[in-house]
């Protein structure tokens, strides 16, 4: 994968959380006071003298510890790797939203890697680093408001032959120290650039005390070098996106919820996951809040994200249920589908075999339905209908078809293309792959003759 591709490919973890630069995780973390370690630095003078870079919430950032390379010139055409401590080039490359890990260690190959796995430098960049080195930020924080902070060394491949950067994280108030956090296995959580939360993530969760600077400080934990993400997130800052849709053609409708940190990320999806929706709305606060119902019976038959029938009193009751699946974490999200009315005890399935113009195959589609006139304007919204059944049972329930031989060459959804002994065998077939549960469809396509 490229540089820009997987750039493209990692923008959908931009979550509203934010990143802040670098790993450890949480010990005691939810009382706010500092737990002893024997490996802690001597004294907090290095700490708070440290340089310190001002970050609102929300923002992305990745620190680096010792020389590992830094992404520089960011949006300039000089943008590319740079020696973290010497400053000198190493690669171009477009790497805003990568961070550099030392891989390969131990073989030929060592050196620099980005977190897309193509190689910034060949060096011998496991050897020690100068012990505890840190980085430092600053956030604006108020009394009472809840910060979870998240620390997580990157980068950890290969079932962890290569591991993260090992780091600890405290938080200051002046020059107060109010909490430290390292070595959490709280799950759950995945930053922007690490495939999943190892065994050096850190998580500390507190109220903070007063108005005022908070100063984060994250520190390598022992003789390590390379890069971390820390992200600082307030449940203040989280957003539901809501999308709901209805499908004329089935007399379905549609709706999804999907947790995020940022109003900008939760409007992004919606343009992209339900583009043509009849709602589409980003709300404050985590998804599982319900919406206030009315009393009126009016019952649905829907699927939740359990993916089994049950019948809800009204709509509002059903979209109450999916946003409860949805949660309150991001990026958890939950969708599920109804049609109005009770839910049948007597599946349904309708066959239509559809000619289309200019095309020698012809199509057949198989659908589950729970009542008769819903499957009746499945099967009348088809133009070019050569035939059409509509039969008790699922889908999936057997069907006797005659035995001669008049071969036809067919392909159900993605699976190869196949002779079947007639048409009837390959509209069995795709109904088989239509299944049992009410609205799930199939489709394929044949021509006469076998297969060549």
């Amino acid at each position: 994968m490229t540089e820009v591709t997987e750039m493209v490919s990692k923008m959908w973890w931009l979550g509203g959380a934010l990143v802040l630069g670098v790993a450890g995780c949480a010990a005691n973390a939810d009382t706010g006071f500092e737990s002893s370690d024997a490996d802690e630095m001597e004294s907090a003078g290095e700490e708070l003298a440290a340089t310190t870079q001002p970050i609102g919430f929300g923002e992305v950032k990745v620190a680096t510890i010792g020389c590992t390379p830094e992404c520089a010139m960011v949006g300039s055409k000089s943008e590319g790797w740079r020696d973290g401590c010497s400053g000198k080039l190493l690669k171009w490359a477009l790497c805003s939203d990568k961070a550099a890990y030392c891989g390969a260690i131990g073989t030929p190959n060592e050196g620099w890697y980005s977190t897309s796995g193509s190689l910034i430098a060949n060096a011998h960049c496991s050897s020690q680093a100068k012990k505890n080195q840190l980085r430092a930020f600053t956030f604006q924080g108020k009394k009472g408001q809840h910060v979870d902070l998240y620390v997580d060394g990157l980068f950890e491949r290969d079932g962890g032959a290569e591991p993260g950067l090992d780091t600890r994280a405290r938080l200051y108030l002046g020059n107060k120290k109010l909490a430290t956090s390292d070595d959490t296995t709280t799950p759950g959580w995945i930053l922007r650039l690490n495939e999943a939360p190892n065994a050096h993530s850190s998580n500390l969760s507190m109220d903070l005390p007063s108005d005022g600077e908070y100063r984060l400080v994250v520190t390598s934990k022992g003789n390590r070098q390379g890069s971390a993400e820390v992200v600082v997130k307030t449940p203040d800052l989280d957003y539901c996106a809501i999308g709901e849709d209805f499908d004329e053609a089935i007399a379905t409708t549609y709706f999804g919820a999907h947790n995020f940190d940022s109003e900008a990320e939760a409007k992004a999806w919606l343009a992209q996951t339900w583009p043509n929706a009849d709602r589409a709305e980003v709300r404050p606060g985590p998804c599982n809040e319900p919406e206030m119902c009315n009393k009126i019976y009016a019952p649905v038959c829907a699927q939740t994200a359990q993916g089994v029938d049950i019948e809800f009193g009204n709509p509002c009751e059903f979209r109450n249920a999916v946003l409860a699946d949805a949660g309150d974490e991001t990026p958890q999200e939950s969708k599920g589908k109804f049609v109005t009315g009770h839910c049948g005890d007597i599946d349904l399935c309708a066959v239509v075999l559809v000619n289309y113009p200019d095309n020698t195959d012809t199509y057949v589609y198989a659908m589950n339905f729970n009542d008769q006139a819903t499957a009746e304007k499945y099967v009348a919204d088809f133009p070019g209908v050569v035939s059409s059944s509509i039969t008790e049972g699922a889908c999936d329930e057997p069907r006797p078809c005659p035995m001669y031989y008049n071969p036809v060459c067919g392909q159900v959804a993605n699976e190869e293309p196949k002779t079947y002994s007639n048409v009837c065998v390959f509209k069995g077939a795709v109904a088989q792959s239509a299944g049992s549960e009410w609205p799930s469809e199939s489709k394929g396509f044949f021509h006469l003759g076998g297969c060549q």
